[in-house]
């Protein structure tokens, strides 16, 4: 599992939709069916700090 952004705010909301249940079972809801997947999120920074996480893309294989 690789879990990373394109900047600190980025790797913090990658890192909720892992850790916050309600997050990954949204994210998990986009790939149902394969064992082997990915999923881009996207966040807002204000001040420095991630917002709320979400899924705009994800692919099976």
């Amino acid at each position: 599992m690789v879990i990373a952004g394109i900047s600190s705010q980025g790797t913090q909301a990658a890192g909720e939709v892992v850790t916050v249940a309600s997050s990954l079972e949204a994210a998990l809801r986009r790939v149902t069916n394969s064992d082997n997947f990915e999923v881009v999120i996207q966040t807002t920074a204000v001040e420095g700090r991630a917002g709320p996480p979400t899924v705009i893309a994800s692919k099976t294989w």
